[in-house]
């Protein structure tokens, strides 16, 4: 049987968002409006104000200043057709009469499928660079996660969209809203013509609120559930990204990469409403609450080949839309996403519920994963035009018994298209991706989080899991110098 306080705690971790992984867990490939078309093959080429995140090394040959401000969205389609039925919660649910009505003829009623409500999910991208030598580049930016950072399953209140049953996913998650920014500090060094290495600095901040049903007798009883919702922060997470960029011979870049992160450790608050769905008997909250996630890391390699139509002015940076062609570039990540092993959560007092304080751990079981990355560019009308295209796959990361609504690293694969319009000054791009994830099914009987307890253990976990993303994104980048 679940306890009171593990059962407040197991749901609220749950629905807290594990990662802000540059390729693969909860993120899209790929931040950034031209990386986005290019199926995030960026790193070689980074262009732009964006090389901050892909690679600071490239800041070192940068045409110019440029102000760049790129912004996405994500319509995140995620569903879940739990397994099971309400089956014996009639008689519980008839409790419940004021606000789901006469169930009485739902006794066998599936289990309904419940998708994410939430179709907006922007992400932004603000960032300045310039040269104030010609061996010199230096960046500075506000850059964001590309993900889904608001979910919400159900009609937001812990019931089915239409309000007429307790949701089936409400002990998984009800909503959850995530807000991650990272001011991030560049620059970019051309040691010789054909090397350069570069370092970007971040400090990551994190505001985190989720809200989940939880139980306190060990049945699915919504008679007696409890309405939990955690709300943490924090304003420091140190990251590091660097990069080494080489030019292997006119028109062929070869590029190394890697990022570090410290974990996320955001401090807070959590509530807990007793018998919500009914009328409310208790409520009791702690503003003492900490939680601790890991943050993966990644390293990656990038090959480029550029077909040249005039020799790259490095005195005067980069022009890939001037004086190239047509290019193509290779990515390859392998992301770190098995130190996200787990969330943990320490509360040390929720009066009335936990008196003697908490720590709990909430497993993911995550694996390792590679991203491969193919795109490139056509310049349609050279110093006018580009048209760009690319796709992206991605292992997956999931432990199909650990899976739930907030986190489904799944199989991916990615389809993407962009252009880029430059008009004197200003270069304005669009770009579109549709992103595949594979279906995951959880049995039942498989070893999962949480478990209700009743004459059985139930998985509230278990069901097929299908998710994709659309994204759109627009962006705007003004070159100071002309």
């Amino acid at each position: 049987m679940l306890t009171p306080c593990l059962a407040v705690l197991a749901c609220t971790a749950m629905a807290a968002p594990a990662s802000t992984v540059r390729a693969g867990g909860i993120e899209y490939v790929a931040p950034g409006t031209a990386a986005l078309g290019r199926g995030g093959a960026f790193a070689a080429r980074a262009d732009d104000p964006m090389a901050l995140g892909y690679s600071p090394a490239a800041l070192a040959d940068l045409a110019g200043p440029q102000l760049m401000l790129n912004l996405h969205n994500a319509f995140y389609s995620s569903c879940v057709k739990r397994d099971g039925a309400y089956g014996d919660q009639v008689e519980q649910l008839s409790a419940l009469t004021d606000d789901f009505g006469d169930i009485a003829d739902y006794g066998d009623t599936p289990f309904p499928r419940i998708c994410n409500s939430n179709l907006l999910n922007p992400g932004a991208w603000l960032a300045f660079a310039y040269r104030p030598t010609s061996k010199l580049g230096v960046g500075v930016g506000v850059l964001t996660p590309a993900a889904a950072g608001h979910l919400i399953y159900g009609d937001g209140h812990g019931a089915t969209d239409d309000g007429e049953l307790p949701s089936p996913l409400r002990y998984m998650m009800v909503e959850q809203k995530a807000i991650v920014l990272h001011p991030t500090l560049g620059a970019g060094y051309r040691v010789t013509d054909w090397l350069s290495v570069g370092l970007s600095l971040q400090a990551g901040i994190a505001v985190i609120e989720a809200q989940s049903m939880t139980l306190l007798n060990g049945s699915e009883n919504a008679a007696e559930d409890t309405r939990s919702n955690l709300a943490v922060k924090d304003l420091f997470v140190p990251a590091v990204i660097g990069s080494v960029q080489l030019t292997l011979h006119e028109g062929v870049e070869l590029s190394v990469f890697g990022r570090w992160s410290d974990a996320i450790r955001a401090h807070g608050e959590v509530d807990a409403d007793v018998k919500a769905f009914n009328e409310s008997v208790a409520k009791s909250s702690s503003d003492d609450v900490s939680l601790t996630a890991p943050q993966p890391g990644h390293v990656g390699a990038a090959v480029r080949f550029a077909d040249l139509h005039t020799p790259m002015d490095r005195e005067h940076g980069k022009r890939p839309l001037h004086d190239e062609r047509w290019d193509v570039e290779l990515d390859a990540v392998y992301v770190f996403a098995s130190q996200m092993d787990a969330i943990e959560v320490d509360i040390p007092r929720l009066p009335n519920l936990i008196e003697d304080g908490l720590q709990f751990e909430m497993p993911h079981a995550w694996s390792d994963q590679l991203s491969l990355r193919l795109g490139g560019d056509y310049n349609l009308l050279p110093g006018k035009l580009a048209l760009r295209t690319g796709v992206h796959y991605e292992t997956s990361a999931v432990d199909g018994s650990y899976m739930a609504v907030a986190f489904q690293p799944a199989q991916r694969i990615g389809l993407h298209v962009g252009a880029t319009l430059r008009l004197g000054a200003v270069a304005l791009s669009v770009a579109y991706a549709h992103i595949f994830q594979e279906t995951v099914v959880v049995p039942m009987g498989a070893q999962a989080y949480p478990q209700v307890a009743k004459n059985d253990p139930v998985l509230v976990n278990a069901g097929t899991y299908d998710s994709g993303y659309d994204v759109v994104s627009l962006g705007v980048n003004v070159h100071l110098g002309g």
